[in-house]
């Protein structure tokens, strides 16, 4: 924490000035040169101090700088990092629990709407599957959808309402359009990363 002057600095400051010399100085017997040095003496030693003062604030204020903290939500997780110059690493704080989980045991086709941090199961065969990911989406959306395809199913249809690309990728590999193998197990999971809006593609005997 910066300090002020102290009392007893003050005084020790003001006995260097010309506060102190006395009437007809150089007739009490003090040389010019003591006269000149009590006239700007006090003057450095009060500079002195000024510049530890602000030496003292501007420390505090770096050790502030590296405190301040900025907050967001990546996928799953609370992150953190400090502001400051440079690019820090952001850090998991704690994980969200709330990624939910709904069976569907009705259905035979899906039109869903993705939602964040929202995973959707069904259990019946699927010929036709369209999914419409939406406007909200935002870096970190995460959202899953599974079910078993149709012996004969048909293309997936995909409506992006996203401000981001859609990216489709089966096995490590792009694709612009995806057909599911029939009889399979279909597993995606959506994920944006400020980039992009991924749609990862896993079938399952």
């Amino acid at each position: 924490m910066a300090t002020t002057i102290s009392n007893a600095r003050k005084t020790e400051i003001l006995n260097q000035t010309a506060k102190t010399l006395p009437d007809r100085a150089s007739q009490a017997g003090l040389s010019a040169e003591t006269i000149r040095t009590r006239l700007y003496k006090g003057t450095e030693e009060l500079i002195t101090e000024i510049n530890r003062i602000v030496g003292e604030v501007n420390g505090e204020l770096e050790t502030l700088g590296e405190m301040l903290i900025e907050i967001r939500r990546s996928g799953g997780y609370v992150q953190w990092r400090y502001i400051g110059e440079g690019d820090e690493e952001w850090t998991n704080l704690y994980l969200i629990n709330s990624f939910i989980g709904d069976l569907d045991e009705a259905s035979l086709a899906i039109e869903y709407e993705l939602e964040d941090n929202m995973d959707q199961s069904y259990t019946e065969a699927m010929a036709s599957v369209e999914i419409t990911i939406p406007d909200t989406v935002a870096h970190g959306f995460y959202a899953g959808l599974n079910w078993i395809a149709d012996t004969e199913p048909s293309a997936v249809i995909f409506t992006n309402d996203s401000s981001y690309e859609l990216k489709i990728i089966k096995f490590g590999l792009g694709i612009s359009n995806y057909t599911p193998t029939g009889g399979k197990i279909i597993n995606m999971i959506f994920f944006c990363d400020g980039l992009y809006v991924y749609c990862y593609i896993n079938e399952v005997t």
